[in-house]
This record gives structure tokens, sequence and C-alpha cells, in this order.
């Protein structure tokens, strides 16, 4: 159970000291601190009136979200200060990140945020008055997070699902993973909320044969998530999983794809016999994870 306590600190900026239990796996680090900083994105913006109705009307959107870990024991901490900034601005969207402190820095979150129109399926123009608040706070973000993402990302750039012989699409099979989602993974939008992707994740490097036998328990340097659509509760998620090439060194890249599919009356079917009226999946959710390369799990 994480207990949030909030206050402002005039002198440092605005801060989030949060307090939680005993956290012994790093998925459940990563969705506390994705959650930590889906509270905090919007706070440096929050004596913007326009800005609040936007928030508050839930016309922002997630596109991307993620965090670098810089301490890879934190179920160690008893408290957290998380300090949110503004990166940079678009025609429709902003960048955030969050710097989450102790003593020394111990993760840095970012995220992209979207500004849809009123029908909630195409993004639109921030309003001035926002677009200009957002210009006057920008601060230099931490280049740690772009570095590792690079680094994956090149790492993967030539593996690829539909081609590396080593990837695989588990989907209803003996030996696959697959998951339906349930209702205590979404959220008050009625989708699956943004943090609970990265427990989703979690489960298909531990299930996937490629993945579970080299990636291990360790936290992971990187872990990165690119929003496409929603899921809800009934969908049924299936993974494709890829490694990169090699994944003998100290770190290996991950790419996990998760996609969703329906099926009619999904409410009476059980995860064992989900496949004669599924629909074609389509991706809600890509990920990629830079972790330790581990062999003794």
């Amino acid at each position: 159970v994480i207990e949030y306590f909030f206050w402002t600190m005039t002198k440092l900026g605005q801060r989030f000291a949060v307090a939680w239990g005993n956290t012994s796996t790093w998925f459940a680090w990563a969705d506390h601190v994705l959650t930590m900083s889906d509270h905090a994105s919007s706070e440096p913006l929050k004596d913007v009136e326009e800005f609040v109705q936007m928030w508050q009307g839930q016309r922002l959107v997630f596109r991307t979200h993620g965090a670098a870990f810089h301490e890879l024991e934190p179920w160690k901490l008893s408290q957290v200060s998380v300090i949110p900034r503004l990166t940079a601005v678009g025609h429709s969207s902003f960048n955030f990140e969050c710097l989450l402190k102790n003593e020394t820095l111990i993760a840095t979150t970012r995220g992209t945020c979207v500004y849809l129109d009123k029908t909630l399926t195409k993004s639109t123009p921030l309003p001035s008055t926002v677009r200009n608040a957002i210009v006057d706070r920008l601060e230099k973000p931490n280049l740690i997070y772009d570095t590792l993402l690079n680094n994956a990302r090149a790492s993967l750039q030539e593996v690829s699902l539909k081609q590396n012989k080593d990837s695989i699409h588990i989907r209803d099979t003996d030996a696959a993973w697959n998951t339906r989602v349930r209702c205590s993974e979404c959220d008050a939008l009625g989708h699956v909320n943004n943090a609970k992707w990265a427990l989703l994740v979690a489960d298909a490097l531990r299930m996937s044969p490629i993945t579970s036998s080299v990636i291990g328990a360790k936290t992971p340097e990187l872990l990165h998530l690119d929003y496409l659509k929603p899921a809800f509760p009934g969908d049924i998620i299936h993974a494709s999983v890829a490694l990169s090439l090699p994944s003998s060194g100290p770190l290996t890249a991950a790419r996990v794809d998760l996609a969703r599919s329906t099926t009619k009356n999904s409410a009476k079917k059980n995860d064992s016999s989900i496949a004669n009226d599924e629909e074609e999946p389509e991706i809600c959710v890509s990920a990629i994870v830079l972790m330790p390369t581990s062999y003794d799990i």
C-alpha cells in the first residue's frame, strides 16, 4: 500500500514526499514510480486555470511515459521527494520529467502529454495561455534518460518482431503467456491505468522463454512505454517479445509489444478458452526495457 504525503517547498520548487511499505520487486517499484510521476506531472501548471480545466476535463492523455532507475534497491528507502519539471512544448503536446530524490537521485521519469479535441479522438493545439505558461517554465532535461533510451533503441534497431528468429508471438498455446484485463487494473476512465502496464510488461518478460533465462529480477536501468491504444476490462492481452543481439553483455535490451483483442461474450469465457470469436490483436503499448543481464534465476 502506498501512502502519499504532499506539500509545497517554496525555495526548492514543488515537491512530493512519498512513503510506502516494502516493495521487493522491480515491477512494483516501477508501478510506484510511474504513479508518483503521473500525479506530479500537472503540478508545475496547477496555478494556470485553463490548464486545470483541461486536466480535470480529461483531455490531456499520456503518449509516452517511462523511468530511468538509478537506485537499484529502492525498497530500502523510507521516503522519496518527487520534483516535477517541464522540459519541452510542441504544437499540441508538452514533455515533463520528474526527479525522484532522497539524499541522491533515485530515478528520473519522462513523459509526453497530448491535448485532445472535444471528441477525444485527435490532438488539437494547446491554448496560447497554456503554451505560454509552459514556455516560461521550461527547464533543461536530465540527459541520463535520453542516453539510456537511445542506447536501447540502437541495440534493438536490427531486431524486428517479424524477422528475428528468436522472437516469439505469445498467443493461445500451452507455453504462451496471455491474460485478460481485470477491473482492478483499470482507473476511473475505464481503461488499464498507465502505470499498470509496467506490471504487464514484467509478466511478459518473465513468462517469455527467450527472456526469462536472460533477464533476471534486478531493477532495470530503463523502462520506456509508448501508449498507442487503450485496453478495457475483459480484453485479452497477448505479448510479443524481442531481445537485442547479442544478449551476453552486462545490459540486455528487450522490446515488448502488448496487444489487445476482444471476444464476443468475453465475460463468459475463461483465460484458457479465448480463441473462437477473437478479433485481430492491435498493439496497445510498445515498451523498451534495458536490464542487467542475468543467468542465475
